[in-house]
């Protein structure tokens, strides 16, 4: 297509492109094939994508000695690469959809300079469902894994990356080299300098745990100063305190690991990933201790454990719970 050239698709083909290109690349479940039934209903649907795809492939290698802050002026387009040279219709015509995503995150950055661009996938917002537990890879390295009923929108920039924990529990993976990570909820933020960690935001609590090694964290919540966590240590912030918090480290293959934990609390995680609810009947039952390790989408079996230590009755009587109550 030369310069000045109209398009040969129709816009909406194109809008319709960027759509499914910022989609799939934010990593959207069930995606591709979504994408390839839009594929096949349209030879023009293919031809449409493939430009967004170059389009945006482009902006990617775009560099910073490259840009200009907003109203840049003509003398300056000579020295742009081609694509920024083309007609005004056909650029915006093209990538109208991934260039405003892309220069939105900028502007809320407060920098009236393109100091970087942000991928699709790296200012997504991740879910899962009930019982869910599922592993995100990032376009920049990292991976984050979503445990039952999350919800977390992933930001960043100069080398720094933002979760904006919604609600749920995340494990952050930042590979080799790993960059400092700041978690966000309504409860505060923290940074955490390591490259591995847990992060929760549960029951208005936001608990960091170090699962794999040592990690560091500073933040604005409890005014500290920077801890230091050793492999398995955890942290809470809640009403501006900080207190250890239990770290159970094989969440991400389905398992519960309790030592000496509360019957109540080993309750309530179960429940959050299940539709059947175990509910305790009894004042003094959720005191007792509770070890070893259960999988979480099996709520009868570990009622049928605590059956057997506690010499408790199971009531099944009611759908979807499973009542645990002392013998008559």
């Amino acid at each position: 297509m030369t310069d000045g050239e109209g398009y040969s698709l129709a816009d909406q083909f194109h809008g319709e492109a960027s759509n499914w290109l910022f989609t799939r690349n934010a990593g959207e479940p069930g995606i591709e094939d979504k994408l390839a039934i839009w594929l096949e209903a349209d030879p023009r649907h293919r031809e449409a994508f493939d430009e967004a795809e170059r389009v945006w492939g482009g902006l990617r290698e775009l560099k910073r000695s490259e840009m200009r802050p907003f109203g840049i002026g003509s003398e300056r387009l000579g020295r742009a690469p081609f694509y920024m040279r083309r007609s005004t219709h056909i650029a915006v015509g093209v990538a109208a959809s991934i260039a405003l995503a892309c220069f939105a995150a900028i502007a809320l950055a407060s920098n009236p300079y393109i100091p970087e661009l942000i991928t699709p996938a790296s200012a997504a917002t991740y879910k899962t469902g009930l019982g869910e537990i599922r592993t995100f890879r990032l376009t920049d390295g990292p991976s984050i894994t979503l445990d039952t009923d999350t919800e977390v929108r992933v930001g960043g920039h100069r080398g720094e990356q933002r979760l904006f924990l919604l609600k749920g529990r995340i494990r952050v993976d930042g590979g080799v080299g790993a960059r400092q990570f700041v978690v966000a909820t309504p409860q505060g933020s923290v940074r955490v300098d390591g490259p591995v960690f847990d992060a929760a935001n549960v029951d208005q609590r936001l608990q960091i745990a170090a699962p794999a090694e040592a990690i560091a964290v500073t933040g604005d919540v409890g005014g500290m100063s920077e801890l230091k966590l050793s492999l398995g240590e955890g942290i809470e912030f809640a009403n501006g305190r900080i207190a250890a918090s239990h770290s159970n480290r094989g969440w991400p293959s389905g398992m519960l690991a309790l030592d000496g934990a509360r019957l109540d609390d080993a309750v309530a995680a179960l429940n959050r990933y299940n539709r059947t609810k175990l509910v305790l009947a009894g004042n003094n039952l959720g005191r007792r201790p509770i070890s070893g390790a259960f999988r979480v989408s099996e709520p009868g079996n570990f009622a049928a454990v605590i059956a057997r230590m506690y010499d408790l009755r199971i009531d099944r009587s009611q759908r979807d719970q499973i009542r645990l109550s002392p013998p008559i």
